[in-house]
C-alpha cells in the first residue's frame, strides 16, 4: 500500500502573500529559533488528511468538488496575529483570517464530515482559519516575539482572492518539507 501525507488548503494570494512575506523576512533577522514558512508555501489549511492511501485520493478530490460546487469565488482578509496554543507558551505564529472565514468554515465542515468514510478522522476541535507564519523553537525569546507581534499587528490587515482550493502532498526533501499540488478545484 502506498500512502501520501496530504492536506486540503487555500493558497495565499496577493496582496496578502506580499505582506506576510515581508513580515517574515523582517522577523527572520531578529527572532531566533523560529522555523518560518516559505513564502511559496503560505496557505490556509482547510483539512489535514494525514497519511492517506493513494487509492483514496480520487475520493478526496470528488468530495472536494462537491464541497466547492455551491461556493463562488470570494475575497478573504487577514486581520491580526496570534499564537497557538492559547494560554501556553507559543508553538505556532499565525495570521488570522477575518473576512471569508465563514465560507472557509463551510468548506471545512463539509470535508470533515465527508472524509470520515475513507478513514480520515474528524478533528474534534473548533476550526480556526489562519495562515501559519512560523513554528517556535524551544530557545525563542517569547517576550521578544510578543513585542514583535504587537508592533506588526497593524500591518497584517490585507486581502486575498479565493478562487480555488488545492489538495497538497506534503513531501520530505533535503532541507525540509515541500508542498506539491495533487488536485486543484476551481470555485
Amino acid at each position: 500500500m502506498y500512502t501520501t501525507r496530504c492536506f486540503v488548503a487555500v493558497p495565499l494570494g496577493p496582496p496578502a502573500s506580499s505582506v506576510t512575506k515581508r513580515l517574515i523576512g523582517r522577523w527572520q533577522g531578529t527572532l531566533e529559533d523560529v522555523k518560518w514558512t516559505r513564502a511559496d508555501q503560505l496557505h490556509v489549511t482547510l483539512k489535514f488528511l494525514g497519511e492517506l492511501d493513494n487509492r483514496d485520493l480520487l475520493r478526496v478530490s470528488e468530495e472536494l468538488q462537491r464541497a466547492c460546487e455551491s461556493i463562488e469565488p470570494f475575497t478573504a482578509s487577514l486581520n491580526g496575529l496570534g499564537t497557538f496554543p492559547r494560554n501556553k507558551p507559543a508553538k505556532v505564529i499565525w495570521a488570522r483570517v477575518d473576512e471569508g472565514s465563514d465560507i472557509l468554515q463551510q468548506l471545512y465542515q463539509h470535508l470533515d464530515q465527508a472524509l470520515v468514510e475513507i478513514g480520515v478522522p474528524q478533528d474534534g476541535k473548533a476550526y480556526s482559519p489562519h495562515v501559519t507564519l512560523g513554528r517556535v523553537g524551544r530557545t525563542t525569546d517569547l517576550d521578544q516575539l510578543a513585542q514583535a507581534m504587537q508592533a506588526a499587528e497593524a500591518e497584517v490587515q490585507t486581502m486575498f482572492d479565493v478562487d480555488h482550493v488545492v489538495v497538497f502532498a506534503s513531501l520530505r526533501e533535503k532541507g525540509g518539507i515541500v508542498y506539491e499540488p495533487i488536485e486543484t478545484v476551481a470555485l
